[in-house]
């Protein structure tokens, strides 16, 4: 393998990594019930450690918000691609989540309600979406289960695939260089 064809797969390899990283969440069960029957309310509400951010009522208005996320206010979630039964309730939608500020949290998990049971998709993400077979009853979002970093003791950020496979692009073409200096 040549050092052009080399360069264009790694380059297919970084442009390709976001679309592949969109939506990073996976269905892990179904439940009876609510996603919150075994807690007294919604503010206790966890899923797997990680506390309840927000829950959204059958027509994705805001029903709750747990009272930890002050900076919540329902507006940073955007909902498209809906489709409906012939009654007018969802059976599916693609969500996606702005946050405003360093103080918004990051979802870890969410679970669509609907009928007798509800669905929980865990992983991490801004987007993500669902198929149900009846009718949205609510949609409930969790947070990492961590606080939010506050007088700069934040953790340093973890680089992403795509950028270290960047800068190991540019490191290499800088070796090659100058190796062929030499």
């Amino acid at each position: 393998m040549n050092l052009k064809s080399l360069t264009g797969a790694l380059v297919a390899v970084a442009l390709s990594a976001p679309l592949a990283q969109a939506s990073g969440f996976v269905y892990v069960g179904s439940g009876l019930g609510t996603e919150c029957s075994q807690f007294q309310n919604f503010q206790q509400c966890e899923y797997d450690g990680s506390p309840t951010i927000i829950k959204f009522d059958a027509g994705l208005g805001v029903d709750e918000i747990n009272s930890a996320f002050a900076s919540i206010t329902g507006e940073e979630w955007a909902f498209t691609n809906i489709t409906t039964n012939s009654d007018g309730e969802i059976l599916s939608l693609t969500w996606t989540y702005t946050p405003n500020d360093a103080a918004d949290p990051f979802i870890t998990a969410f679970a669509p309600k609907y009928g007798r049971g509800f669905d929980m998709y865990a992983g991490s993400g801004y987007t993500g979406s669902f198929e149900v077979g009846q009718g949205l009853s609510h949609l409930t979002f969790f947070d990492t289960g961590i606080p939010p970093c506050t007088n700069g003791d934040c953790p340093p950020d973890v680089p992403e695939p795509t950028s270290l496979i960047l800068m190991g692009l540019g490191l290499f073409g800088a070796a090659t260089a100058a190796r062929r200096r030499r």
